[in-house]
């Protein structure tokens, strides 16, 4: 019986010690952090830290000096971010293939001679994200062949703007066994991509981002995704001439195909129904159908065809029903035809119909509300039937310019809006009958007030003559105030702004712009320049004369943008301007009608008769370029021009305390 006591106390004493030594060999450690940046802290790993397999903190391995990380294969878990970044020599990352279990993020960067993962084949999971940037000679992601999960975002090559990309990697497999990603998937500047394949299994992803991919052909591997309820993002990828992976595609939050050059129709998005946002397809200069939309149903948020240079028609959406917020449909040069939204009933926010082929605007004539702008501008059409079923009341602003074919205006919606707008309005530039809003208002037997919100565009001298008439006892805008001149569909014929003497305020812009044979501002003497927000003045080549009280007073203390350029001189910049109403006396245009300057043409001689009680005491001659071409104190009332060329002049008299400019031309 001793001998048997003996020997049970033997056993308990090694089960004993035996535990002792399992619980020291799968202890936890490094709270913090841990960095190796030479090979030797590697290689004395174990010694420096016995029994050590969990880190708690992070790890940081970085630095030329790492070859391999053979020492740290007793690590099974590390609880906060694994780095590995900044090495030139580090080919393999053996060693680390019994971590199953990472705590926050795996960070893989700027590892010159990485080809693999294969020494990650133990990683099961990752609590955050796996961030793979900018590794020229990563080729392969296996060894990642066990991950399941990921808690935050996959990140390949992705890093703002800037190229982080992996060159030589030519699919994703590796990620085979990945099922759920809790964030994003994002896949970026990996030039060496032809396809996504290798992540056939996951199915679960918020987000997904690709985009840059230069040699990407197709999206191949993103069978599994069914619903996303965040964004779909594809674009710059060059070569995408499909979106086959999609196909199995149901809903999105926002869906957005964007600068896909190779891209000509939208197969592999037949299973699409509805998208919960926006609905972007932007710039795909290829891109000549959307048939595969035939699904389509809902958007809740924006729809957005853009600068699609080659869409012919909207062939694929006429499941549509309802867009929740804005239908813009701009700069798709060779759009004729958007019959396909017929079956549109309620859009939410702004009508934009902006520089199509589209000639008309029948395919909308279901629409009942809009509940924002409406804009239809630089189109051929020749009618706004269409868009005669909008409710008044649901539009805000009113945009319908550039649409020189428009002449069947006058509908009842239109003539109901005119009498009680809602929010500013902008008609100009269109065919006769539809110029302006006068003009409209005459068809529907309506006679304007002020246009409670603006604005007011002029395109021809005529117009300018018959403010008063159209727009009786107007005298405060409300809005902006453009001339549009020559460039702006007018003639560019503005000889005087008379007719504009009684308008004291506009709150809004004053625009004159391609006004090519305007000398001076006479006529908008009387706004309170309180009552401007924005100045441009430009491209009126005779325009000499600024400095009327209105643009003066604003630019004594100005509360916008201003743009003085391109016309004559003495209003060819802000600072001549600025100069001008620094020494002008606002007696000036009385002083103008008390001297004369005579004949006009001239060639050899000019002469000034003086009738006004002031001195003059020097005449100085400025060409179209401001140039000084003559200048001498005054001597009488005969100036010698016989060496002056050929061209139009500014003569400008100093009396005694004001200036004044007058233009001339010197002839044959």
């Amino acid at each position: 019986m001793p001998y048997i006591k003996e020997i049970m106390i033997r056993l308990i004493t090694i089960l004993i010690f035996a535990g002792l030594n399992l619980i020291v060999s799968a202890q936890s450690c490094i709270p913090e952090y841990i960095g190796f940046y030479l090979q030797s802290q590697v290689d004395s790993f174990q010694i420096n830290y016995p029994g050590c397999t969990e880190i708690e903190g992070d790890v940081y391995i970085s630095g030329n000096d790492i070859t391999n990380l053979e020492e740290l294969q007793v690590l099974t878990s590390i609880g906060g971010e694994l780095r590995i970044e900044n090495t030139s020599s580090l080919v393999s990352l053996y060693g680390l293939n019994n971590i199953s279990f990472i705590g926050k993020s795996l960070y893989i960067e700027d590892n010159d001679s990485l080809i693999d993962f294969l020494g990650l084949a133990g990683l099961i999971h990752i609590n955050e994200s796996l961030i793979i940037l900018k590794n020229p000679s990563l080729s392969s992601l296996s060894g990642l062949n066990n991950l399941t999960t990921i808690g935050e975002s996959i990140n390949i090559g992705c890093s703002g703007y800037y190229w982080k990309g992996n060159p030589l990697l030519n699919n994703l497999s590796g990620l085979n066994s990945l099922s759920s990603i809790g964030n994003s998937l994002n896949v970026c500047w990996n030039h060496g991509l032809s396809d996504l394949s290798g992540i056939e299994n996951l199915t679960n992803v918020e987000n997904i981002n690709i985009s840059s991919n230069e040699n990407l052909s197709n999206l191949n591997g993103l069978q599994g995704i069914t619903n996303i309820d965040g964004y779909v993002t594809i674009s710059w990828n060059d070569s995408l001439n499909s979106l086959y992976g999609l196909n199995n595609l149901i809903t999105a939050g926002d869906l957005s195909l964007y600068r896909l050059l190779s891209l000509d129709t939208l197969i592999g998005l037949e299973k699409l129904s509805s998208v919960s946002n926006d609905l972007t397809i932007s710039l795909n200069v290829s891109l000549k159908s959307i048939a595969s939309l035939d699904s389509l149903s809902y958007i809740g948020g924006k729809l957005t065809m853009e600068q699609n240079y080659n869409l012919i028609d909207l062939a694929g959406l006429e499941n549509l029903t309802e867009i929740g917020s804005d239908l813009d449909i701009r700069y798709n040069y060779a759009l004729s035809s958007i019959a396909a939204l017929s079956s549109v009933t309620s859009i939410g926010g702004d009508l934009i119909i902006h520089g199509t082929a589209v000639n008309s605007l029948v395919g909308l004539s279901g629409v009942t509300s809009i509940n924002g702008n409406l804009l239809i501008r630089g189109n051929n059409i020749t009618s706004l039937s269409g868009i005669e079923n909008i409710n008044a009341s649901s539009i805000n602003d009113l945009e319908i310019s550039g649409e020189s074919l428009l002449t069947d205006c006058s509908f009842p919606n239109i003539c109901e809006y005119l009498s009680d707008p809602n929010g500013a309005v902008d008609i100009y530039r269109n065919g006769n009958t539809c110029n302006d809003p006068v003009q409209i208002a005459k068809n529907c037997g309506i006679t304007l007030p002020c246009l409670p919100y603006g604005n007011y565009h002029f395109t021809f001298q005529s117009e300018v003559d018959s403010f008063q008439t159209n727009y009786p006892n107007c005298t405060d805008l409300n809005g902006d105030l453009f001339l549009h001149g020559g460039w702006g569909g007018g003639t560019g014929n503005f000889t005087n702004l008379d007719g504009l003497s009684v308008v004291t305020s506009i709150d809004g812009m004053l625009g004159i712009s391609g006004a090519y044979i305007l000398t001076n501002l006479s006529g908008i003497d009387n706004i309170d320049a309180a009552s401007i927000s924005d100045l441009y003045i430009n491209y009126c080549p005779l325009l000499s004369d600024c400095e009327v009280q209105s643009i003066c007073d604003y630019l004594a203390n100005p509360t916008g943008n201003v743009y003085i350029t391109d016309n004559a001189f003495g209003c060819n910049s802000l600072e001549e301007v600025q100069n001008a109403c620094e020494t002008v006396s606002f007696q000036e245009h009385d002083l103008e009608a008390l001297i004369k300057v005579y004949p006009n043409p001239a060639n050899q001689y000019l002469f000034l008769d003086n009738r006004s009680s002031h001195q003059i005491d020097k005449i100085i001659i400025y060409n179209t370029m401001g140039q000084i071409a003559y200048s001498q104190d005054y001597d009488g009332p005969t100036i010698h021009i016989s060496e002056l060329d050929q061209g139009i002049y500014i003569l400008e008299i100093i009396t005694d305390d004001v200036k004044s400019r007058l233009k001339f031309v010197v002839g044959d």
